[in-house]
């Protein structure tokens, strides 16, 4: 999945962003998805679904403060 994610992205620095949202969230999103979809293919679907709108859209989250990203 985050290869998919980062192939859709051409700089290095958001390369390296995406990696570091990656790996500080994806389990807390997955746990929150199997909260509420109660279904592991679910969660995993809307985990994917999350990171690639989330790479669509890294310009202006990473334009955000700190404080509001976490």
């Amino acid at each position: 999945m985050l290869a998919v994610c980062l192939a859709m992205l051409e700089d290095a620095d958001d390369r390296e962003a995406l990696t570091e949202i990656y790996y500080n969230y994806r389990n807390l999103m997955f746990y929150s998805a199997i909260c509420v979809l109660k279904n592991q293919h679910d969660a995993e679907d809307c985990l994917s679904e999350a990171f690639i709108r989330i790479s669509k859209n890294l310009d202006e989250i990473l334009q955000l403060p700190i404080e509001k990203r976490e």
